[in-house]
């Protein structure tokens, strides 16, 4: 992975977890779709977080 490539899960992964727990709170329907996007959100983030260090330490 080199470039920009490991860092381009930060901001969609950022901003589908901030509608997922946007989504969660409030008295609208469609509950456990917004807590699986926010939690699909959270493993991009994880997933993108490991591509990065990947990249930084020398192999």
């Amino acid at each position: 992975m080199t470039g920009f490539r490991a860092y381009v899960a930060f901001p969609f992964g950022l901003a589908g977890l901030v509608l997922g727990v946007l989504g969660c709170v409030g008295r609208r329907g469609g509950k456990p779709l917004a807590a699986i996007g926010a939690v699909l959100s959270f493993l991009a983030l994880v997933l993108g977080l490991i591509m990065v260090v990947n990249q930084t330490v020398p192999h």
